[in-house]
């Protein structure tokens, strides 16, 4: 099957809203999901990810950190901010990085210490989710990423697009204060199965890698093309008489 992978800048303090307080307090999931999302169309499918998270709690023998909490963790930062689609490509299967992600369970004070994988912080199968790269290890990633010694242990994981779309999340996720998270199959492309927010979307198979105020910047910027002369009439010829 392979993995689509998607890479999410993702707040701390909205994962603390929308899903640790959430699972403290299961009463919040209806107030709370109106916070996900500036698109009011988009509250009811958010309003069903915090909905499950009881059931999660519950089955605790079976409920796995990644598959679900990390999962819809990284579906609900997809309804706040753009998100890069990869395919095949994710820092969770590169043995060695120089920094590391902090597992869901760390970052809600051990929440999820009951269920299996609670210190797991990256991609392990489909339909899961990594831990978050905090904001402040951000630029050691860029840094790393960019340096010409390293392109040949990245070049066995990433191709060109899919490193490109990183490098945008990552751009995005410093410009706002964002930490970054990965996820497998949030989008599947082939089945058009999907778990966040399609709007904000941005792959290179949809010729969108922009979050939208950017692209419209960029149009506005653009010199509009100037009007060719149109090409002066000939005068008539007078017939001799």
């Amino acid at each position: 099957m392979g993995y689509d992978v998607t890479f999410h800048p993702v707040a701390v303090a909205d994962l603390e809203r929308l899903m640790f307080d959430v699972v403290r307090e299961p009463k919040l999931a209806a107030e709370r999901a109106k916070e996900g999302t500036a698109n009011k169309a988009r509250v009811a499918e958010i309003a069903d990810i915090l909905g499950r998270f009881a059931d999660f709690m519950a089955d605790d023998d079976d409920s796995e950190v990644g598959a679900t909490f990390g999962f819809g963790a990284a579906a609900l930062a997809g309804f706040r901010h753009p998100y890069w689609y990869a395919r095949g490509s994710a820092l969770s299967f590169l043995t060695k990085l120089p920094v590391a992600f902090v597992s869901i369970n760390e970052l809600s004070n051990g929440l999820f210490e009951k269920l299996s994988g609670a210190d797991g912080t990256r991609i392990g199968t489909n339909y899961t989710a990594s831990g978050v790269i905090l904001p402040e290890n951000l630029a050691a990633l860029a840094a790393w990423l960019d340096a010409p010694k390293n392109a040949k242990t990245i070049a066995k994981v990433f191709d060109a697009d899919g490193l490109d779309s990183l490098r945008r999340a990552i751009a995005y996720a410093r410009e706002h204060g964002l930490g970054l998270m990965e996820a497998a199959d949030i989008v599947v492309p082939m089945s058009g199965e999907g778990f966040s927010d399609p709007d904000n979307l941005r792959a290179h198979f949809l010729k969108h890698l922009e979050p939208a105020a950017k692209a419209k910047a960029k149009a506005k910027a653009k010199p509009k093309a100037k009007a060719k002369p149109k090409p002066k009439a000939k005068p008539k010829k007078r017939s001799a008489r």
